[in-house]
């Protein structure tokens, strides 16, 4: 199997089970839904990647639990808690998944078990930014969510500066950077752009900018205004 054809598969058992409702799809593939949003504009990156990356919104609002890890199970995956800190993935021979949630405050907690899912997630800073800015759309007929492009490529220059590996953080700067100039000539997004800038702490701000100021000063210029 494929790993596209398994990542339909996989969004299509989650909406089946109404599952998908209470997740955002985040990380990678989201620069292959937004190409297909978007008219399947070339200006969009599409990048392979091996990692499916959902973030859960908290508290879960649904009022049956559900059992996640058998949806899983029965599309292959096999759980993995081998870990630091209890950090678990399902494990396919061609896709990994990932489960995370926004953390709190300035510390991050320990991994959150997520019971209304059955799944351990786990916490992570800048996240709250991606669950305040959702886009609804459709995927080969699936609904699902996902970040407002211009906010996830903005997310995606700030945690850019948090990767040790320099060839994971060259990939995040280039895409993000990217769907960043695409978002410029979409008015809705780079407004929101614009808005995000003004309105993020000043911490977070300072990430995006110093990556900016190296990559691409003039539309620095432009998303300050």
């Amino acid at each position: 199997m494929q790993q596209k054809n398994l990542f339909e598969q996989t969004l299509t058992s989650l909406s089946q089970q109404e599952i998908l409702k209470d997740l955002v799809l985040i990380g990678g593939w989201c620069l292959i839904v937004y190409h297909e949003h978007f008219g399947n504009s070339p200006l969009i990156p599409v990048l392979r990647t091996l990692d499916i990356d959902f973030l859960i919104p908290t508290p879960v609002k649904r009022n049956k639990d559900a059992n996640l890890p058998a949806v899983l199970s029965s599309l292959g995956f096999d759980l993995d808690s081998a870990y630091p800190e209890g950090v678990e993935k399902y494990v396919h021979p061609e896709l990994e998944l990932e489960f995370m949630v926004p953390a709190k405050g300035a510390a991050v907690e320990k991994v959150q078990f997520v019971k209304k899912l059955g799944v351990k997630a786990q916490p992570l800073r800048y996240m709250s930014l991606l669950v305040e800015n959702i886009l609804v759309t459709r995927f080969r007929g699936i609904e699902l969510q996902v970040p407002r492009p211009s906010v996830f490529a903005i997310h995606k220059l700030i945690v850019s500066t948090c990767r040790r590996e320099s060839d994971k953080r060259q990939r995040d700067e280039e895409s993000a950077l990217a769907l960043l100039r695409f978002c410029k000539k979409v008015p809705d997004e780079w407004n929101l752009a614009v808005h995000t800038c003004n309105t993020i702490p000043a911490g977070w701000l300072k990430r995006m900018t110093d990556v900016l100021e190296r990559l691409d000063p003039a539309l620095l210029k432009n998303l300050k205004g």
